[in-house]
C-alpha cells in the first residue's frame, strides 16, 4: 500500500535526493539541462522554491509503502496540480506507480494539470497511461491535464 505522510519544504530536499536517486537517465536525458544528480536536486529545488515565492501553495509528501520511503510528491490543491515527483528507480514498477497515481488523484480534483519539461519523455508517456493528455506544448514544456 502507498500512502503519502506530509512534511515540511524544509525536509523535502532528502526524499528529492531519495526520489531521483539510482536513475542516471533522468540526469541525462530526462531533464532540461545535462547535469550532475546534485545539481539536478538543486535545480528541482529552486524550481519549487521560485513557485512559492510567486504565489504557489505547495503541500510536500513523502511517498511511503509499507515501511520504507520510497519517494516524494509536491502538488497544489489549489491549483489543482501535480507539480513535482520522483520514486526510486529501485521501486518503479506497474504496481507502485498505478497506486502512486491513484493516492495523487485522491488529493486533486479529476481533471488536475502537471507540467513537465518537454525531454522528460518517459514521465510524459506514464502520464498519458495513466489518462493524462497533452493540453499545451510549448518550446520547453509539454502541460497534461487528467481527462
Amino acid at each position: 500500500m502507498i500512502i503519502f505522510e506530509p512534511i515540511k519544504y524544509s525536509e523535502l530536499w532528502e526524499f528529492v535526493e531519495l526520489g531521483f536517486g539510482d536513475d542516471e537517465k533522468l540526469m541525462d536525458k530526462y531533464q532540461q539541462y545535462n547535469t550532475p544528480f546534485k545539481e539536478t536536486v538543486e535545480r528541482n529545488m529552486r524550481n519549487i522554491w521560485d513557485a512559492m515565492s510567486a504565489g504557489f501553495n505547495f503541500k510536500f509528501f513523502k511517498i511511503v509503502m509499507g515501511e520504507v520511503v520510497i519517494g516524494f510528491t509536491v502538488l497544489d490543491q489549489d491549483t489543482d496540480m501535480l507539480f513535482s515527483f520522483g520514486i526510486n528507480r529501485k521501486f518503479r514498477n506497474q504496481m507502485i506507480t498505478t497506486a502512486w497515481f491513484t493516492q495523487v488523484r485522491k488529493f486533486l480534483t479529476e481533471h488536475f494539470t502537471c507540467v513537465l519539461w518537454n525531454q522528460n519523455v518517459r514521465a510524459i508517456r506514464f502520464l498519458n497511461r495513466n489518462g493524462m493528455t497533452v493540453l499545451r506544448h510549448n518550446d520547453e514544456t509539454t502541460t497534461l491535464v487528467l481527462q
